[in-house]
């Protein structure tokens, strides 16, 4: 779990979004520090959580694909109207996670995007989540839940559902 709660800042997308960093520590790939950013659309200042306090809504995880990121707003907002607080991951080394010096989207193992998606899925305070995945985010997510079901129940029950879009 998370050691302390994300500290939310408007995003680039106005203000119905916010974002947070989620430090990842040292890149095992030498590249300096990593971090992750968590989106999350929340029209007009409003907290789901609040505003429908029982029972509580589920949340939406949205991975992106191979070099890109977190911008397609019309999903947000359908995903929201329809009952779900909507999140997106940019994982290290891609849009608004990605430091000059760093080479856009590389990893040398898979394996290392667990900790992106693991620091995301701990900072969602909804008990049930669904994740949808683009492209390489449709590769990355079942290799996480299968090792999430391995090693990690209890993160693995949180996960009430995954979308693969062109996977």
């Amino acid at each position: 779990m998370i050691e302390q709660e994300p500290q939310w800042k408007t995003d680039i997308l106005g203000e119905d979004y916010q974002a947070a960093t989620l430090d990842l520590g040292e890149d095992p790939d030498g590249q300096g520090e990593v971090f992750a950013t968590l989106v999350r659309y929340r029209p007009s200042g409003q907290d789901p959580a609040k505003d429908h306090p029982s029972p509580p809504r589920p949340a939406l995880l949205w991975v992106h694909g191979m070099t890109d990121y977190f911008f397609q707003e019309h999903v947000a907002r359908h995903f929201f109207e329809n009952g779900y607080d909507f999140y997106a991951l940019d994982l290290r080394k891609c849009g608004r996670s990605r430091t000059e010096e760093q080479t856009w989207h590389y990893v040398s193992d898979l394996k290392l995007y667990f900790v992106d998606l693991a620091a995301a899925l701990d900072a969602i305070p909804n008990p049930d989540v669904a994740l949808i995945a683009h492209s390489t985010g449709g590769l990355i997510t079942p290799l996480w839940l299968d090792h999430l079901r391995r090693e990690d129940p209890s993160r693995f029950h949180r996960i009430k559902g995954l979308i693969l879009d062109s996977p």
